[in-house]
């Protein structure tokens, strides 16, 4: 019912306008008819036509001017007694002549004060539903307008932020520095996009702080300076980054660790390789049955033995040493291979 009455009433205030012009239009017209014939009244037809600055439809002033066209007419023929070429000719012609240029001009006017009002309407839309917070501020820092998202974003109910000064929602360590920034930022306003490298931090009405991310664009009207700020939480993307950092991190553990597993790796496969190589040079001075054993694996523990008891490479050169050597060599190895095997 409420609504009905409030939709009732802008419909009753919308037309308002269009039951005066009519009006007023009537009375003219009757005047019109009744005055004498030296009597030319037919501009105070523009009337109407002035009150269309106030009609909602354009079509309503164009309508207007028809009927208004119309009755200067009809007057003509109703009036007795009047030389009805020179009245059509000199004294309506430019009646009507003036009173459409009224009409343009009407409908001009008309015409920019709708384009702006839908411009003023698209704005508000924008700012009622954007889904960033946005706080406009004066140059004196009072927070002037704000957003549903704004007030959702730091937890005020409606029409609490305004009025206070910006820096109520920033934490108390922080406000002095904010007022310096702010005040050199009223030196040099410049627009500041987001993602500019500077960490920032909101507080909350119940006092719990989060990260932000803050765009500034500031512009000017007839009552001042303002600055319009565009708020993101920005609690998410700053987890997310915590996030990938500690991944980063434990791969660079993870990277040192293998790097270290793969060099531990290759020290075995090349002390691996020496006692291969070793084993390979005592074969050769072996007796058929000791080399057999060692080609066969029997000899595998001494791949682990101290290089303080194995001969060096360069004792076992067959050709410079004598019998006697190779067969104290063959009994050595061949005693110390049995024993381990055993």
């Amino acid at each position: 019912m409420l609504y009905l009455s409030l939709q009732t009433k802008t419909v009753m205030y919308n037309t308002r306008p269009l039951i005066w012009a009519t009006l007023l239009t009537t009375v003219i017209f009757i005047a019109d008819v009744l005055l004498l014939q030296e009597e030319n009244i037919a501009f105070f037809y523009l009337l109407p036509i002035i009150i269309g600055l106030f009609f909602r439809e354009r079509n309503d002033v164009f309508l207007l001017g028809l009927v208004t066209t119309v009755l200067t007419l009809i007057a003509v023929f109703i009036r007795p007694h009047t030389d009805m070429f020179n009245e059509l000719l000199l004294g309506r012609g430019r009646s009507i002549l003036g009173l459409w240029a009224c009409v343009f001009l009407v409908l001009k006017i008309l015409t920019l004060r709708i384009e702006e009002q839908e411009k003023s309407e698209q704005f508000l839309a924008l700012f009622k539903f954007a889904s960033n917070g946005i706080i406009i501020v004066n140059q004196n820092g009072d927070i002037e307008r704000v957003n549903p998202s704004a007030e959702k974003l730091f937890g005020y109910n409606t029409g609490e932020m305004t009025g206070h000064k910006i820096e109520s929602l920033i934490p108390k360590r922080l406000t002095k520095i904010h007022q310096r920034h702010r005040q050199d930022y009223q030196h040099s306003p410049h627009p500041r996009a987001m993602g500019s490298g500077l960490n920032l931090t909101g507080k909350r009405k119940d006092g719990s702080e989060f990260p932000v991310e803050v765009s500034l664009s500031p512009f000017t009207t007839a009552r001042g300076r303002y600055v319009m700020a565009f708020v993101v939480d920005n609690t998410v993307r700053t987890e997310n980054e915590q996030r990938i950092l500690r991944q980063n991190q434990r791969l660079e553990q993870l990277a040192a660790a293998l790097q270290n597993l793969n060099e531990n790796l290759e020290e075995r496969i090349r002390e691996r390789t020496r006692a291969l190589e070793l084993v390979g040079h005592l074969a050769v001075g072996l007796r058929p049955g000791a080399a057999e054993a060692l080609r066969l694996g029997v000899g595998a523990p001494l791949l682990h033995v101290a290089d303080d008891k194995v001969p060096s490479v360069e004792h076992l050169d067959v050709g410079d040493r004598n019998a006697r050597q190779h067969r104290l060599l063959d009994a050595a190895v061949v005693r110390d291979v049995l024993a381990r095997d055993v």
